[in-house]
């Protein structure tokens, strides 16, 4: 369950992401690792984010 939101706080100690940009490539990157998301998928959404 690493990384699970659990009432609006990371569970198993990890610490939120940080706001913004950074902090949202960073949660694309962990679904990606976790297989949540495609590659196709990860490159969208960042591309989504980047603009």
């Amino acid at each position: 369950m690493r990384g699970l939101v659990v009432g609006g706080a990371y569970a198993a100690g990890r610490a939120a992401p940080a706001p913004g940009l950074s902090g949202e490539l960073t949660r694309l990157g962990e679904l990606a690792e976790q297989g949540l998301l495609t590659p196709e998928e990860f490159s969208a959404a960042k591309a989504k984010l980047l603009g």
